[in-house]
């Protein structure tokens, strides 16, 4: 705040009459005074105008909902601090484990307000170092898994249109890995799709790289995951959200609150051990069953469902995930389905849920009762919380499709649960040291008693909001997808007549093809037609003799 002292007595005429003293100051100080003023008016201004944008990348407070009272800062009642600084969470029953996020405050995007997308694009940083964890209970069954910062699930990655993103990735796990961005485009950046062995080469255990790349002319809910091997099944995982201006503009009113839903399946071995019991001589689609199942990272399981003389060690200290929401309030659900091999049926007893969203394609609301999910795909749906009559809360479901298992699995239950829980429940949960005072008993949506067999949403009803005309293909390139049994009996999956076989560690495609036509020796390595090109490797890699609109025809004739 600009400040001006009294003018001293040389720029003062002092008088003194009849006891009475007056100050007369001079033109000049008048004239100081005011410059003053007016200065200090245009610095405050200017940093009332320039302030939103030195906090472009943190979150923009808006108003907390008028709830009153103990709701009316539900989230951060949730959870306390055990008075040596580390958080503990009130409504999971328990102390959280020093492995386990804390999803109830990570993925409730709105916890500090709505974000603000309307701020220039910024530079968002993060640190991630993977590492393997022992002693992990993600289903009351002890596993060792591999797991970002210690945590599990992995930190939500948040961002803007248009913002750049860095992952300074350090692998202090005893295989290789690479962080893949499922679903980003990567236009110009595929160097940065983190595929293995496909856009780059694996990174070592020890060592490090960093991920740039920016988020341009897409938005939407996605997801990271390993992309070695069978890794991400063992907790390399995470959400990723990008806002836009545009959808805010158009979606924004609709709803209150969003948060994330993170779904998965849970495999008690170890993937990669699974992996190549599956890889094996007269093993025909024999995909291995799951174990359980997680919503947010967490489910309730059964030690009873264990054979007695197995050689899992189980803690009856597993619990249902319980998600906290205000009444009255309608919420953004970003559903992520982050499993290995199920496709989940999802939905919450005596709530419609209305899709806006399609793996990052913004839609027209369109109400439904369940919502089917297969591997890596993503839907927002909108749900508003006005079923209060029920004061259990209610269960959130994500069914296991088990009509495509080749068996049975007598330690799965596939039926997912989590607690919607409305305030009033999470005040007496709370107020019973974490343990909800009772479990739901709302029943499930007519869809899913076992009378409807085929969930599959028909997406000829979902209109986009933002709908792009498809150009003129230039070319058309069939695929054939298919599974089918080859050398020594193994069944691998194939496009045409092609499968992906794995080369070195310090090996990619994208860098092989970019050393050759560097080299000048193209043509060398692929055949001239771009329908079945392959290399002498087997790898089959189709080209184009310039940039150009494909038309890529795929036939999947895997029988399931």
């Amino acid at each position: 705040m600009s400040s001006y002292d009294r003018l001293d007595g040389r720029t003062q005429n002092v008088f003194v009459k009849d006891d009475e003293i007056r100050v007369l100051e001079s033109r000049y100080g008048r004239t100081r005074n005011m410059l003053a003023v007016v200065s200090g008016i245009v610095i405050c201004v200017i940093i009332i105008i320039l302030l939103p944008y030195f906090f472009a990348a943190s979150y923009v407070k808006y108003d907390e909902p008028n709830v009153g009272g103990l709701y009316s800062n539900l989230y951060d009642m949730i959870t306390s601090d055990d008075g040596a600084g580390a958080p503990n969470s009130t409504i999971y029953g328990a102390a959280i484990q020093s492995w386990q996020l804390d999803t109830s405050r990570e993925y409730h995007l709105s916890r500090f307000g709505k974000w603000n997308s309307d701020v220039p694009p910024t530079t968002r940083e993060y640190n991630f170092t993977i590492s393997e964890v022992e002693d992990t209970y993600p289903a009351g069954v002890k596993k060792t898994m591999t797991l970002i910062n210690g945590k599990f699930p992995g930190p939500l990655i948040q961002a803007n249109e248009g913002d750049r993103i860095i992952i300074n990735f350090l692998n202090n796990a005893s295989t290789s890995s690479a962080l893949h961005f499922h679903g980003l485009h990567q236009n110009g950046t595929n160097y940065m799709d983190g595929a293995e062995g496909i856009t780059q080469c694996g990174i070592a255990p020890g060592k490090s790289f960093t991920y740039n790349f920016t988020l341009d002319n897409i938005w939407g809910t996605y997801w990271y995951h390993s992309h070695y091997s069978t890794q991400y099944l063992e907790g390399v995982f995470g959400p990723v959200v990008i806002h836009s201006k545009k959808e805010d503009e158009k979606y924004k009113d609709l709803y209150d609150e969003e948060m994330v839903i993170l779904l998965s399946d849970l495999y008690f071995e170890n993937s990669y051990d699974l992996i190549q019991s599956y890889i094996a001589p007269d093993v025909e689609n024999a995909e291995p069953i799951p174990d359980s199942g997680l919503i947010q990272g967490k489910n309730y399981f059964d030690c009873t469902r264990l054979e007695p003389s197995g050689n899992y060690s189980c803690k009856n200290t597993s619990d249902y995930a319980i998600i906290p929401v205000l009444e009255d309030k309608t919420y953004r659900l970003r559903i992520i389905s982050a499993g290995g091999f199920s496709e989940f049926d999802f939905s919450i007893d005596n709530h419609i849920l209305q899709v806006v969203e399609a793996d990052g394609v913004n839609t027209e609301p369109l109400p439904i009762e369940a919502l089917r999910l297969a591997n890596a795909q993503r839907y927002s749906v909108l749900v508003t919380m006005n079923q209060t009559s029920v004061s259990a809360g209610h269960w959130l479901r994500a069914s296991m499709n088990t009509h495509c298992y080749d068996g049975e699995n007598p330690h799965l239950d596939p039926e997912l649960r989590a607690i919607l829980s409305y305030p009033e429940m999470t005040r007496l949960t709370i107020a019973n040291d974490g343990v909800p005072p009772s479990l739901p008993e709302t029943p499930k949506s007519h869809q899913l008693d076992g009378t409807v067999k085929c969930l599959e949403l028909n997406e000829t009803l979902l209109i986009p909001s933002f709908p792009l005309v498809a150009p003129e293909p230039d070319t058309l390139i069939h695929l054939d997808a298919s599974f089918m049994i080859g050398a020594h009996q193994i069944s691998l999956g194939y496009f045409n007549s092609s499968t992906y076989k794995k080369h070195a560690s310090n090996y990619s495609t994208l860098n092989e093809i970019y050393n050759s036509i560097d080299r000048g020796q193209i043509s060398q390595i692929f055949s001239d037609s771009s329908v079945t090109p392959e290399w002498a490797n087997g790898d089959m890699v189709v080209t184009i003799d310039k940039p150009m609109v494909v038309d890529l025809l795929i036939n999947n004739y895997d029988d399931g």
